[in-house]
């Protein structure tokens, strides 16, 4: 079969079933699974990352390390080729670009727990189902 897919990843997501998901949909599809941590660094409708502290780059980094190796590790148990990408910015906009650059099928994100994350507000989520080449799945 084959294929490409992408998971949206924040911190906290390492157990989250939306991760669950798009590694037992990889494995079903014998697809190569991504994994995309977004580093939110919009901040009151502008980019603010140049404001951030380097301290604060680094520990959302670190935190993006250990939930990528974690998913890593858990597809090699079960074959599935994995690639991963940390990066900063808008998560719509890297998401889409990220969807067109690598030619993903399928994105799978976290359904929204009213916690306030631009990574999983309904807004986003409905801006990737309109405007996204992939077919969304919300877990």
């Amino acid at each position: 079969m084959g294929g490409q897919i992408a998971v949206l990843v924040t911190e906290g997501d390492r157990t989250s079933p939306h991760v669950d998901r798009a590694i037992e949909k990889a494995a079903d599809e014998e697809a190569t699974l991504h994994a995309v941590y977004v580093i939110d660094a919009w901040r009151f409708g502008e980019y603010s990352v140049y404001g951030w502290e380097e301290l604060a780059r680094e520990i959302h980094t670190d935190k993006s390390e250990v939930i990528l190796d974690e998913i890593r590790d858990r597809c090699q148990a079960r074959g599935i080729d994995f690639e991963s990408r940390v990066t900063e910015g808008d998560p719509q906009d890297v998401m889409e670009s990220y969807v067109t650059a690598n030619d993903i099928d399928w994105l799978v994100c976290r359904h929204p727990d009213g916690s306030g994350r631009p990574t999983q507000s309904p807004r986003l989520l409905d801006r990737l189902d309109a405007d996204s080449s992939a077919s969304l799945e919300v877990v």
